[in-house]
């Protein structure tokens, strides 16, 4: 396809389009793509609600 060329997405940005046949997935062997992540807050403050519960299911994936 003119113009078509490869490309680095988030699984979440593209899921349907797979699902959908639209866009293919390629897995590369020796490549690793994964980051850190950090997690901020205002020092002196308790991180609560939906942010400590996004802030625990990563840190559950991560382990």
């Amino acid at each position: 396809v003119n113009g078509a060329g490869p490309a680095v997405l988030s699984v979440l940005a593209v899921d349907s389009d797979l699902a959908e046949g639209r866009l293919v997935e390629v897995t590369v062997d020796g490549l690793d793509l994964r980051r850190q992540l950090r997690a901020v807050w205002p020092a002196g403050r308790r991180l609560i609600g939906s942010g400590a519960e996004l802030l625990s299911v990563a840190l559950r994936a991560s382990g």
